[in-house]
Formats: C-alpha cells, structure tokens, sequence
C-alpha cells in the first residue's frame, strides 16, 4: 500500500470537496424570469425548487401591488378586486440586474399614487439559492456601518453643497444681470433662494446625530451588480418642493473591492 502524508492526503480531499462543489453549482438549474402582466410588467420567477420561487414571488408582489404571487405563471392575477382600496399603481416595469448562482437582483419601478401620483423604485436582492431577501445587515459589519455611512454621508452632502454653490452663482449673475452660463442654474432668484433653503435644511437632517439615532439598518436600500453595490437614498424635496431639486433621489456606487474590508462573511 502507498502511502501518503497527511497534508497531502487533506490537499486530495480539499481538491475533491471544490470539485463537488463546482459540480453541484454548474448543475443548478438558474433562476428563470418571466412577466406577468398587471398594470405593466411584474416579475415571475420560476425555479427547481418551487418554494424558492415562491418566496422571491410573494417578496416583489406583496411589497408592489400588496397582493399574493399566483400559484402559476398561467395563473395570471385573476382577482383584480383585492387590488380595490390600495395605493392606485400603473406604468409598472422591471429590469433583471443580476441572475447568477448566487443572487437575484431585480429593479422595479412604477406609478404610485396617494396624495399625489409620482415615479417610484424598489430593489430585491435575494439569495438565489434559498429566495431569502438579502438585508443590509447581511452584507455589512456594524463598524463597517459606521464607516460607510460616513463615507456615504460626505459624497451626498460635497453633492449638495456643489448644487447650492452652483445656485448662489446664478444668483449673482442675475443680479449683475450675466447671461448665465452653463453651468449656472437657470431659476428665478427667489425660488433659487427656496432650494438654498431646501438643501440647507437637507443636509442639516443628513448630519443631525439625533436624527441618526432613529435609523434603522435594515431601512437601507440597495442594489447589488456584478462588481459593486449602489445605496440608494430619497431625494431632499418634498412633492412640493419638488420642481426645484434638480439632484433627485441619492444613488452612489461603490466596488465590491472598496466595500472589502466593511463586508460580512
């Protein structure tokens, strides 16, 4: 018999496990997306596992349109009554971000209308072996929190004070009476003055530590690509204000690699 020393035989035996283990990925059978049609495009997603399917399928619907997923793709959505006395949705689409072994990614977005009508988005992110809704817990430390939302924080407010510097500019030129250049907002002085005010207002709830204290982490939105993660975070105007934001809602991207050192396992 021959033998073998022990690191040799647990490099074997290493070597047999990965293999295994690329060999059960490369069979899984991927997640597949298919629309129904309501009130636009949804997503359906059918999977070799059915509760798999069923649990990422009742996540998007239930968070959409607050109704259950139907049982079947041919099923459709049949009892359009439940939908009665809920927020009116339309225009409703979505876009597959990502669909690998490991995760599924969609972006939804539609018209939502309460108060008043207005363009919405959501983000999924599931773990694409279980259908289990990936939170933002799951991906960061709690120091590692820490340290992106300071580093979220210092992109969103250096944004914002641009956008007032960029206002007070047109101010200025239009009190010299300046054509005003490029770069310069085109708004009148005094609603230039009112997005001043807004975006002073804006950063200040950005940067209060008390107002921090009330953030729950798993409020976070997110969406996960191939190489990087964007946060998402809602625009500083209100409805009303809304004509006088020209930053809109808060996207910033950063890569998997820069994220390293602040992920979970």
């Amino acid at each position: 018999m021959v033998r073998i020393s022990r690191a040799a035989w647990l490099a074997r035996l290493s070597a047999c496990v990965v293999a295994l283990h690329l060999g059960a990925a490369a069979q899984a059978a991927p997640l597949t997306v298919q629309t129904v049609h309501y009130k636009g495009k949804l997503p359906y997603v059918q999977a070799a596992d059915a509760k798999v399917a069923a649990r990422i399928n009742h996540a998007v619907f239930l968070d959409t349109i607050d109704m259950a997923a139907p049982l079947k793709l041919t099923d459709g959505i049949r009892d359009r009554k439940k939908a009665e006395g809920v927020e009116p949705i339309s225009d409703i689409n979505y876009q597959v971000v990502r669909n690998d072994a490991r995760l599924l990614v969609l972006a939804v977005e539609y018209e939502g209308c309460g108060a008043y009508c207005e363009h919405r988005d959501s983000n999924f992110n599931f773990d694409a072996a279980t259908g289990r809704s990936l939170l933002y817990s799951d991906l960061i430390t709690a120091a590692g929190r820490e340290k992106l939302d300071r580093q979220l924080e210092a992109r969103r407010v250096g944004r914002v004070n641009a956008e007032i510097a960029r206002l007070r500019a047109g101010i200025q030129a239009a009190q010299k009476k300046l054509p005003p250049k490029a770069k310069e907002n085109r708004l009148e002085p005094a609603d230039a003055e009112a997005a001043i005010e807004m975006y002073q207002g804006c950063i200040k709830l950005m940067t209060d530590a008390e107002n921090a204290k009330y953030r729950t982490i798993d409020g976070e939105s997110f969406r996960i690509g191939k190489d990087a993660i964007t946060f998402y975070q809602g625009r500083c105007s209100n409805h009303a204000m809304r004509a006088l934001d020209e930053i809109g809602d808060f996207a910033d991207t950063l890569t998997i690699r820069e994220l390293a050192p602040q992920l979970t396992p």
